[in-house]
Order: C-alpha cells, then sequence, then structure tokens
C-alpha cells in the first residue's frame, strides 16, 4: 500500500484529478464501478472518496493478476465492505441496467480494442442521472514511446469517446489535465 500511496502523490503533481472526483462523486451511500483497476493507483484515489461518502466501490480488470494483486494492497477495504474486485471484461459487463451511480474509467480505454461497445456497456450500468468520468491520455506524452500508446492510436481513441458522450450522454465538464484529458458527463 506504500507504494501506491508514493505512485498516488507522485501522479497528484502530473495530473491531479482528486478534485474532479470530489465535485462529482458527492452522494452518500454511492455504488461506484471503476473500469479498471490496473495497478490500484486510481482505485486508491476512488477508495478514500467513497469510504469518506459511505459507498461502495467495485472495480474490475481484466486481468486476473491485477485483480488478485490488489485484493492483497486493498484487503482491509474489502473486509470493510467498502470494495468489491471482480475479473470483468469492459466490453460485456456483467451487471444489470442501472446498477451505479458513477461509473469511473481512468486510463483504460485507449487499452481496449473496442471502445464505443465499452463506452456504450458503462453507459448501460450506470444509473439514470448518475455521472460517467472518463481520464485518459493526451496525444502527446511521454507514455507514447510505450508499445499501444502511438499519437494516432490515442487521438482515435480520444474521437470516439468524445463522439460517444455527445451522442449518447450529457456532458457536463471536459478539460486537460497535465498528461490528462478528462469528461464527465450524465446520464439522462
Amino acid at each position: 500500500m506504500l507504494i501506491i500511496r508514493i505512485v498516488s502523490n507522485i501522479l497528484k503533481l502530473v495530473s491531479n484529478i482528486e478534485d474532479i472526483y470530489s465535485r462529482h462523486i458527492n452522494k452518500r451511500n454511492s455504488k461506484i464501478l471503476e473500469v479498471s483497476t490496473g495497478f490500484g493507483i486510481n482505485t486508491y484515489t476512488l477508495l478514500k472518496i467513497t469510504d469518506d461518502l459511505g459507498g461502495s466501490l467495485v472495480s474490475i480488470d481484466i486481468d486476473s493478476r491485477r485483480v488478485e494483486k490488489a485484493k492483497k494492497i486493498f484487503k482491509s477495504y474489502i473486509e470493510k465492505g467498502v470494495l468489491k474486485l471482480e475479473l470483468a471484461d469492459a466490453r460485456s459487463l456483467h451487471y444489470s441496467d442501472n446498477s451505479f451511480d458513477y461509473v469511473v474509467s481512468h486510463t483504460t480505454l485507449h487499452h481496449i480494442n473496442d471502445v464505443e461497445r465499452s463506452l456504450g456497456e458503462m453507459a448501460r450500468v450506470l444509473k439514470p442521472l448518475g455521472r460517467i468520468i472518463i481520464v485518459d491520455l493526451k496525444p502527446i506524452t511521454p507514455l507514447i514511446l510505450i508499445p499501444g500508446h502511438s499519437p494516432g492510436h490515442i487521438v482515435r481513441t480520444r474521437e470516439i469517446t468524445i463522439k460517444y458522450i455527445k451522442s449518447n450522454l450529457v456532458a457536463i465538464e471536459e478539460g486537460i489535465r497535465g498528461i490528462l484529458y478528462y469528461m464527465v458527463a450524465s446520464k439522462q
């Protein structure tokens, strides 16, 4: 957990999005879906907010190793009933329609080969008037040197995301933070 805290604090210096979460995730006893757990850095940030609001967080990942690692790191939150970690694919979520007050995706969409389908699934499980928060890479970041992070790929992911949100949801806020762009939208 110490490493997660350290990395989380470093990321705040580069692209602090915690205030965006705090502005938009504010309903007591809310149910939040995180797509995807990854290394657990964003999970940690969401857990602090979720715990303060008396809510619950379901964090999913398609990689069983990430889920198992996160279960060890966040054992105390799981035992408190604040966190549930599950193996799941964002392109085919196994939750009922209108299940979550908030859906958050942080630096995930550019890893998914069917962004529009994943966004559709996220919107499907979001409750009416619920909010979806999408955070992903800007096209020009040092990370573009990593395979799968080419500027063209990042640009296409961003274009698909913006088009989907503006066509299917109500955009509330969007902007840029350091190496990231973000969009917040509501389901009507």
